[in-house]
């Protein structure tokens, strides 16, 4: 089994696609899960695009949601 990590977003892989298994962005994603999950957040929706964020943001109480996210290291327009 090839075990590649690509540490940023876009990052190209050194096996070119023919991956086993493929870990993306998991230290800086698991490190904000658990600072919100210590800080008071009762549930964390993750989300593959910023079409899906917002579709599940929209499913819940407006004042109940943080909708959280980045790319390329910059906060998404409208996200909190």
């Amino acid at each position: 089994m090839r075990l590649d990590v690509a540490w940023l977003p876009g990052e190209k892989s050194p096996c070119k696609g023919k991956w086993d298994v493929a870990v993306v962005d998991v230290l800086r994603a698991s490190t904000t899960i658990i600072t919100a999950l210590a800080n008071g957040a009762g549930e964390i929706i993750p989300a593959g695009t910023i079409a899906e964020a917002r579709k599940a943001a929209g499913k819940k109480k407006k004042e109940s949601v943080l909708l959280c996210g980045e790319r390329g290291g910059f906060k998404i327009r409208g996200f909190d």
